[in-house]
């Protein structure tokens, strides 16, 4: 059993859930970029602030 693969799987399937639900309740669309090779993830809210786009996160799985 590879748990690092496990693991990165898991990861994207709890933050798709997340941005599916959350765009469901009506909060503003959030876009998961994965970047396998590197094993890293942005979350990104889709919404305007002000002028601006703000990532939300970026993290590492």
């Amino acid at each position: 059993m590879d748990t690092r693969s496990d693991h990165s799987e898991t990861v994207k399937k709890i933050l798709a859930d997340f941005a599916e639900i959350r765009t469901r309740s009506g909060g503003s669309p959030l876009k998961i970029l994965f970047d396998d090779e590197r094993k890293s993830y942005m979350v990104l809210n889709m919404g305007w602030r002000g002028k601006q786009i703000h990532p939300q996160r970026h993290r590492s799985y």
